[in-house]
């Protein structure tokens, strides 16, 4: 099979449209809240991924599919914000997607909160989905502990390809 070359996801939730009018509201706060201080959100996320990892033993950690690796749980510090390495060139991020930052006041992001799974510039350290899943599932917990329901949906999806 040839090499289909390395890819970079993004982890995507939508609301639900026909979500109640009060959490439609609380998903518009959310929103809000990521795109002018993403490190409060990130944050909750973080503990819980943390938490996850730290609730099995060594032995069950390994036996997992797809544990949250050490080098993973740490705040990004960038502007947008989000998790990894400060690195690009040798670490994997998932970032707070940038149109949510440069269209915050349209209303094309209250919809969706869009997260960009980007591997490093050199190749080495990439994301598969499967590994993304156990993002993915912790980060809609933060969702809906915001929101009180589960009125959204979630993926993870080919976000562009790295020649």
């Amino acid at each position: 099979m040839p090499d289909m070359g390395h890819y970079n996801y993004a982890i995507v939730f939508r609301q639900h449209t026909d979500a109640p009018k009060e959490y439609k509201t609380r998903w518009k706060k959310l929103v809000k809240t990521i795109n002018t201080d993403p490190n409060v959100v990130i944050a909750d996320w973080l503990r819980r991924l943390r938490r996850g990892r730290d609730g099995v033993g060594e032995d069950d950690l390994r036996s997992l599919d797809t544990p949250p690796r050490g080098t993973d749980l740490v705040l990004l510090k960038r502007a947008e914000g989000g998790i990894g390495g400060d690195d690009n060139r040798t670490c994997r991020q998932i970032r707070v997607h940038p149109l949510m930052k440069k269209y915050r006041d349209t209303p094309w992001d209250y919809n969706e909160i869009k997260l960009s799974a980007r591997q490093s510039w050199d190749g080495a350290d990439v994301w598969t989905p499967a590994e993304l899943c156990v993002y993915r599932d912790t980060f809609s917990e933060v969702i809906v502990d915001h929101l009180g329901t589960e009125a959204h949906e979630k993926r993870v999806e080919v976000d562009f390809v790295l020649c």
